[in-house]
């Protein structure tokens, strides 16, 4: 099945009623459809030229081999959230800035070659955005890439990474080469959730870290060993590193230990401000 998201050439005497919607009463219309619906309005309205789009719970057919061409020339903003990503092309989609890619595996062999090719290529359309947002099942795939020999895409203008991360030992790689492939990267957030694999992270010149990387967010802190280890390798290898925020998960409560602990790390940046903060009310990745 092949569904298409893009801009349709309407004769001028067609009556197109959605045109006459301000964009935003026509982005929260399109949110409570269905995907298939959104693409029939798509067809029949010529101003498909919304600057957001959000696939939520995104199906196809039940084989779940499709493919989803977007082709929306004013896009700024695309989210996806589904168990799986189906195959993308995207066309004219040069304004393009923010990316949020969410997806589970589940009863997913990852290692299939369809399913690296897809994730591969659905990387390689994203490679020119500014702030990006992965999902933990994203990372799972990015890491099982490397591993599988592909080459890894370079993000020469994102500015902003959010990650969801678990403790699973594949996750530092995972990060590291993200790091590694984002130079320019001046904000990076980190969501916590799970446990719990030992993590050690050797100490290595990473671009962004030495020259770019101002702001880390550190979300639904505990405190275990893991956080640890990775806020010492950012406060080592952070040159101008300028603010390390962490904000608590609920019920910790050795707070002024972990503190001291951090405290007394090295640090690379002379000018870091360490920032701890209360838990965030209904503390979710999906809202950050």
């Amino acid at each position: 099945m092949v569904v298409c998201l893009e801009n349709p050439k309407c004769r001028e005497d067609d009556g197109d009623r959605l045109c006459s919607l301000p964009e935003p009463v026509i982005h929260q219309i399109f949110s409570f459809m269905e995907t298939i619906d959104v693409v029939r309005a798509s067809a029949v309205s010529q101003k498909w030229s919304l600057k957001s789009l959000t696939l939520d719970n995104f199906g196809g057919d039940e084989s779940g081999n499709y493919k989803v061409k977007i082709a929306c020339p004013n896009l700024v903003s695309f989210n996806f959230l589904a168990s799986w990503a189906p195959d993308f092309a995207f066309e004219d989609l040069d304004s393009l800035q923010n990316a949020f890619i969410f997806f589970d595996i589940i009863d997913r062999d990852e290692r299939d070659n369809e399913s690296c090719h897809i994730l591969s290529k659905l990387l390689n359309e994203l490679c020119e955005v500014k702030a990006l947002k992965l999902s933990t099942a994203f990372l799972r795939f990015h890491f099982v890439l490397e591993e599988r020999g592909f080459i890894p895409n370079s993000f020469n203008y994102l500015k902003s990474l959010v990650l969801s991360v678990s403790m699973a030992d594949w996750v530092v790689p995972s990060i590291i080469s993200l790091l590694n492939c984002s130079p320019n990267l001046e904000a990076l957030t980190i969501y916590f959730e799970g446990d719990c694999d030992d993590w050690k992270i050797s100490n290595k010149s990473i671009f962004c870290l030495t020259c770019h990387l101002k702001t880390v967010e550190l979300i639904h802190v505990a405190g275990d060993e893991n956080e640890l280890e990775l806020v010492r390798f950012l406060l080592k290898n952070g040159h101008v590193l300028k603010k390390l925020s962490f904000s608590w998960m609920e019920d910790v409560e050795n707070r002024k230990e972990i503190i001291s602990r951090i405290m007394k790390l090295p640090r690379s940046s002379s000018n870091v401000a360490l920032e701890f903060l209360e838990p965030k009310p209904h503390d979710d990745f999906l809202k950050y």
